[in-house]
């Protein structure tokens, strides 16, 4: 199983094992996703088990997640609670088929409800895509490429919120859940502030950038979420934490979030400085900025390349460097005089 160390015996991995922690890395089949994706075993007080995250459905993610338990001495059975951390499939994919065998309940913010419960769908961007100028040929593929994703995980029939605030007793710590929407509308991270610590999932990564990901509402367009606006604004609460270390959602625990958030700071302001340095030359449509600026992409980096680049214009947007007219179809984005970055 490909990751940075030996799992388990890393510096930042012997850090959560003093606290009842311990991490799975469990294989998914998702290169951008900066590697395998980890669940956290945690002890609880009453010497039952927490699970934070639950990898996907593959026979891969099965039987590294049965190993997990095993090597850990523990049975699925002891799970008494499974936090999620937010509602991508590879994060949830698990938490009915360890239910089914512990009768644990699981907790995820609202906001993501409609990714994960049974009866709910995620809204169609058919009519928003076409809109950003997205052929309708793509559209149709994108659509069939999220299925394709999404059967990966198995819905829930019921779900605990998890809000902003809440504490989860634990059997060597008090952990509290923090909001930090940006890469979904419900992501959280679990805060173990006397020691120093957070569980970030994918609110930040060592090895990737967090791509905040496209998602409209239940009006859709006209309740659409702004995800980069959101991240940067939880990014920069995130950077102002006093942590030691970081567990995050891919790779192994690391430190020096500050610089690394800094670093994200920086690494999208390039990238809008590029693409108004772009629109200087004439208006243009969301998906002809992913050719610009990104060049080819596959379906599925399309959608990860449309989503960074309708962000980046929504922070544009917000500061006054770029506009769009709302009645053209498809919006061409434009920018306005004398904004535009030389850098």
């Amino acid at each position: 199983m490909p990751d940075d160390g030996v799992i388990g015996r890393t510096e930042g991995d012997l850090v959560l094992g003093a606290l009842g922690v311990r991490r799975l890395a469990l294989p998914i089949p998702f290169v951008q996703a900066g590697g395998p994706v980890n669940a956290y075993l945690i002890d609880n007080a009453d010497g039952s088990l927490t699970l934070f995250d639950a990898g996907l459905v593959t026979d891969e993610a099965v039987a590294a997640l049965e190993r997990g338990f095993v090597e850990a001495g523990r049975r699925v059975e002891e799970v008494s609670r499974i936090l999620i951390s937010h509602g991508h499939v590879d994060h949830y994919g698990l938490a009915r088929r360890v239910q089914a065998r512990s009768k644990a309940k699981a907790y995820l913010h609202r906001a993501d409800w409609g990714k994960v419960l049974v009866g709910r769908s995620h809204p169609r961007m058919d009519d928003y895509l076409a809109r950003l100028g997205v052929p309708q040929d793509l559209i149709s593929r994108i659509a069939g490429a999220h299925q394709t994703t999404e059967a990966y995980g198995e819905r829930l029939d019921a779900l605990e919120p998890l809000e902003d605030g809440q504490r989860f007793d634990f059997a060597r710590f008090s952990g509290r859940i923090l909001h930090f929407p940006g890469h979904t509308p419900g992501l959280v991270c679990l805060h173990i502030s006397e020691h120093k610590v957070l569980l970030t999932d994918d609110h930040l990564l060592a090895r990737v950038s967090p791509n905040p990901l496209l998602e409209v509402g239940e009006k859709g367009e006209a309740d659409k979420f702004r995800a980069l606006v959101a991240f940067l604004e939880s990014a920069r609460r995130l950077q102002a934490m006093d942590l030691d270390w970081l567990a995050p959602g891919h790779g192994p625990p690391f430190q020096g979030h500050q610089a690394k958030i800094e670093s994200l700071f920086a690494f999208y302001q390039r990238r809008q400085d590029k693409i108004a340095r772009v629109l200087e030359k004439e208006p243009k449509s969301a998906y002809a900025l992913v050719g610009d600026v990104f060049g080819e992409a596959s379906i599925l980096q399309l959608y990860l390349m449309l989503s960074e680049v309708v962000g980046n214009l929504e922070v544009l947007e917000d500061a006054g460097r770029v506009s769009h007219d709302p009645s053209e179809s498809p919006y061409r984005f434009r920018c306005l005089r004398g904004k535009a970055a030389t850098a």
